[in-house]
């Protein structure tokens, strides 16, 4: 019901988050949004291992996908830590703080 845009939803959401943070989201509740966020993504992992372990084709789909689902795997983590790492480089500089 609320995935009407597909994909797409997951950026209007973060959009949305953003624009509340910034506006009306009080500062004294960070510490508890942030034990949420924790909370969250427990939950998210969960659930999206359980889905996976409880296909009854998962270890033979895992065989099936191999080294390049490994690789690719390698890769997008790879690239995710290098660019949060860029990215952390270049905003501390622009801050003002030593990278």
């Amino acid at each position: 019901m609320l995935d009407f845009l597909g994909s797409f939803s997951l950026i209007i959401y973060f959009l949305l988050g953003i624009g509340i943070g910034l506006t009306v989201f009080p500062k004294k509740w960070l510490k508890g949004n942030d034990w949420v966020q924790t909370a969250g993504i427990c939950l998210t992992l969960f659930s999206m291992g359980a889905s996976v372990g409880s296909s009854p084709t998962f270890l033979e789909d895992l065989r099936t996908a191999g080294l390049q689902a490994v690789v690719f795997a390698l890769a997008t983590i790879g690239g995710s830590v290098l660019v949060v790492w860029l990215l952390s480089r270049f905003l501390k500089g622009k801050a003002g703080g030593q990278p």
